[in-house]
């Protein structure tokens, strides 16, 4: 679970860095939120699964998938803009 919310969460910090212009704002709100998410929705443990991490890395990999499967144009950089 751990490699595949680390990946999803690479992916999704990517598609914020490059249709905000490369802007480094955007990636960190987004790392903090996730980093605070365990403080919000603590641990929920079922015979020894950490199921709040089960549901928070298929979120996070289902949001990469469909950022993935956007057509490549769909966002427009802040540098792109007139």
């Amino acid at each position: 679970m751990f490699f595949l919310s680390t990946t999803a969460l690479a992916v999704i910090m990517t598609w914020i860095y490059n249709c905000t212009g490369r802007n480094l704002f955007g990636m960190l709100l987004l790392h903090t939120f996730e980093n605070i998410t365990v403080v919000i929705f603590p641990p929920i443990v079922v015979t020894g699964v950490d199921l709040a991490a089960h549901y928070q890395a298929w979120i996070m990999t289902a949001v990469a998938v469909i950022l993935i499967l956007l057509p490549v144009g769909s966002c427009r950089s802040a540098a792109q803009s007139p």
